[in-house]
């Protein structure tokens, strides 16, 4: 999944103290068996469960538009992930580049000004974001902290212990048409939807290849990415150089 709101809420570094996590709600043995049908759905639809298990690591590059906070900018990205947990943002904006990597406890920001620590806030934040990987949530079932059931007909809701949850609205198809989720910013919380589209065959799995981000009900942002690499050989300690530029 995109995670385009990231680099912004580090920019600057975004101070706000997370809510407590919450405890997943209790499910009725009927949702819960829906929702892990609804599960095997999408999984089916992206791939399936062995072509997802695969994957070691992603890396992709992506054209941003953020649309809030005034006339707008453009923004590139790369993106890059090795399991279990690492993860790595490099952005150029307008005003610079930054940096921003997640180790799995802990990371770091590299801003033009200079390099510091991740607040434990913004780690929630990165967390949040590695919990709501397709590659992650299509696998809900074979992580026993997760509680998996259907909130209604076509929308399968997954939440872990950490009080992480999301709701994918499925097509016809069985893919994640939306993802919903609760977002934390340095305005509070806020009702997050993002769409995701043009699905393409990738090292055979579907992947979006679009996606329109709406924070409150405003479109916050769109992405489109240029290619996926699956499996490269990507590694932490790699991802973890401060001198490394992987945006071009």
């Amino acid at each position: 999944v995109p995670i385009a709101e990231l680099g912004l809420k580090v920019q600057p570094i975004d101070l706000t103290i997370p809510q407590p996590p919450k405890a997943p709600a209790k499910v009725d043995p009927a949702s819960a068996q829906r929702g892990k049908e609804m599960l095997d759905q999408m999984r089916t639809a992206l791939g399936g469960a062995a072509k997802l298990e695969s994957v070691k690591d992603v890396q992709y590059h992506a054209e941003v538009s953020i649309l809030a906070g005034g006339p707008g900018m453009k923004a590139k990205q790369t993106n890059s992930f090795v399991k279990p947990a690492t993860l790595r943002q490099d952005i150029e904006l307008s005003f610079g580049k930054q940096s921003v990597f997640f180790g799995g406890e802990s990371g770091w920001v590299a801003t033009p000004q200079g390099t510091q620590n991740l607040p434990g806030p913004v780690v929630k934040q990165i967390q949040g974001e590695l919990f709501r990987m397709l590659f992650s949530l299509a696998l809900s079932d074979r992580d026993p902290g997760r509680t998996i059931s259907a909130a209604d007909g076509n929308t399968l809701e997954i939440s872990d212990k950490l009080g992480d949850t999301v709701q994918l609205q499925l097509d016809g198809s069985g893919l994640p048409a939306k993802i919903m989720y609760a977002g934390e910013g340095m305005g509070g919380s806020s009702a997050v939807e993002e769409t995701l589209s043009d699905w393409r065959d990738v090292n055979g799995m579907k992947l979006p290849f679009a996606t329109t981000i709406v924070q409150s009900g405003k479109k916050f942002a769109e992405v489109k990415i240029q290619d996926y690499k699956i499996n490269s050989g990507l590694t932490t300690e790699q991802l973890d150089r401060k001198s490394t530029r992987l945006n071009s």
